[in-house]
């Protein structure tokens, strides 16, 4: 058995952006923040670490993932693939392979309370 699910609670970083690239369908993708914060035992004060996720977004569900904004409350499921890409770095035109993590949602919902009562107007349009 196998299980690769990622759930995430957190802010949209930026507006969701729609990608065309060659030879490939339209997909969607934007950044997730999620937050956590402790008690330091040292100082008493409290620290935090902000952690980015980059959403990606294919098929059927890239037409609510476009109208996500810069700020709204979401929830995203999802699988977690890597990938590489070539970078050039220096004058001399070399590259080097970065890798990402990336996940490949299959569900978001809009977590506001505004888009929640919003919702009754608009059925299910923001739960994919």
């Amino acid at each position: 058995m196998y299980l690769n699910e990622i759930k995430l609670i957190g802010f949209v970083g930026q507006d969701a952006e729609l990608k065309s690239p060659r030879n490939s369908k339209e997909l969607v993708r934007f950044d997730v923040a999620t937050k956590a914060s402790w008690k330091n035992r040292e100082s008493g004060e409290y620290d935090s670490r902000t952690e980015w996720h980059r959403i990606v977004v294919w098929g059927s569900l890239t037409k609510f993932a476009q109208t996500l904004k810069k700020g709204e409350h979401v929830y995203v499921s999802g699988e977690l693939r890597y990938r590489e890409y070539d970078k050039e770095v220096g004058k001399g035109k070399d590259t080097v392979k970065m890798p990402v993590a990336e996940i490949h949602a299959g569900e978001i919902r809009r977590l506001d309370p505004k888009a929640s009562a919003d919702a009754d107007a608009r059925a299910d349009d923001n739960v994919v």
